[in-house]
């Protein structure tokens, strides 16, 4: 294990993976309301993906989907949240844009290691930190449609702490239905995070871009 943090702020974290071990390294430099910020946003992130475009539809359908997601985060289950993931989220649009520029490294025949690789480190990050954000309870706000391909939804999340939080939600349709692009609390989007995370560790990395995947599969 390693130890990381401060006087009055203190993690620990996995060091078999340096990625995970940077994120949480991210975490602790970051102001209090930023840490809880991304914590939330990754645990949450698979409560929601549309099938139909109708209100009621989308509604219902992101409900059952949330119903699934807290047993899965409650059951600290990699795997569950990884099939929720992986099944409802626009993991190319998040993935491409985590890295920017640094995507044309990337050869062709290494893209889908890569995506499964953005799925493993985000599921296995919420299954990590599940402990600490026990999810009870989630409710949706009337779907806002912000053009023919992109919906913005809010929800509630409660914890079993009493603590309760507003998560925004951003959805693009994508081969035939709705998927999770983002997702924001205390306006704090995932998307950009992610983005910092993976470059800033391939910069260090002396711009090997191998030197991501590896640690995204472990």
């Amino acid at each position: 294990m390693v130890h990381i943090g401060s006087k009055n702020n203190l993690e620990y974290c996995d060091s078999s993976n340096p990625i995970l071990a940077y994120a949480s390294l991210v975490a602790v430099k970051s102001a209090t309301a930023v840490r809880q910020a991304v914590t939330m946003v990754i645990m949450v992130l698979m409560l929601s993906a549309p099938s139909l475009a109708s209100e009621r539809s989308v509604l219902s359908f992101m409900q059952r989907i949330a119903d699934s997601a807290i047993v899965a985060n409650n059951n600290r289950s990699k795997i569950q949240i990884e099939n929720i993931i992986q099944e409802n989220v626009d993991i190319e649009r998040i993935g491409n844009y985590s890295l920017g520029s640094y995507i044309n490294k990337i050869s062709f025949d290494k893209m889908d290691t890569y995506y499964d690789g953005v799925i493993n480190f985000m599921s296995r990050y919420a299954a990590m930190k599940s402990k600490d954000y026990q999810i009870v309870d989630v409710k949706f706000s009337k779907p806002r449609y912000k053009g023919e391909n992109s919906i913005i939804i809010n929800s509630k999340v409660a914890l079993t702490s009493g603590a309760k939080y507003s998560v925004k939600w951003k959805l693009s349709y994508k081969n035939g239905r709705y998927k999770i692009r983002d997702a924001s609390l205390f306006g704090f989007w995932l998307m950009p995070f992610q983005r910092r995370l993976f470059r800033s560790y391939v910069r260090q990395n002396n711009n090997d871009i191998n030197a991501l995947l590896v640690v995204l599969a472990q």
